[in-house]
């Protein structure tokens, strides 16, 4: 997220590999040109990207709360897997600008957002908590709260009136 959004960012995956078509097989180039035909598709780039950045424990995390969300039985489809993606990039709604750790495998997160109201701390705390980032506090510009787990996606939230910030655990 913070590194595809800096200026003259470029993909990595932008430019299709190289190949040596002379000393290719039939079965490399018929393999070779799937390649070059799936750079032609920024659908099919996007999801290859998603499967590389997005390490899996993270990816059937996501599911299954995509399933739960939806009160759905169907797997994430490409298109739904980058719309994620592009979510996570460019749509999430804020900047991360420190990260604390402590001892006890505790740190705190500290961002800001661009406008009011910014798509919810839910969407923020469920992608955290997808990457094994599980928020024990939280403080959404106004008030601070413990968040207080029952479930893998459920969680109650207590006020804590005297806290400017919150706290997760890795």
């Amino acid at each position: 997220m913070v590194r595809v959004r800096q200026p003259n960012f470029k993909m990595e995956d932008e430019e299709p590999p190289e190949f040596d078509w002379d000393h290719m097989t039939t079965e490399e180039i018929e393999a070779a040109t799937d390649t070059l035909l799936d750079y032609c598709e920024r659908d099919t780039l996007d999801f290859m990207r998603f499967q590389k950045l997005i390490p899996h424990y993270a990816s059937v995390f996501i599911q299954s709360f995509y399933k739960q969300d939806r009160n759905n039985v169907e797997i994430l489809s490409k298109e739904d897997s980058n719309a994620i993606l592009n979510y996570l990039e460019y749509g999430f709604e804020i900047d991360l600008d420190n990260l604390q750790n402590f001892k006890n495998n505790l740190s705190i997160v500290e961002f800001s957002t661009g406008n009011y109201p910014f798509g919810g701390l839910e969407r923020f705390i469920m992608a955290l908590r997808a990457f094994d980032l599980i928020p024990l506090e939280c403080f959404d510009g106004f008030s601070a709260s413990r968040l207080n787990w029952t479930s893998a996606f459920e969680y109650n939230s207590t006020p804590l009136p005297d806290k400017k910030q919150g706290v997760f655990r890795r």
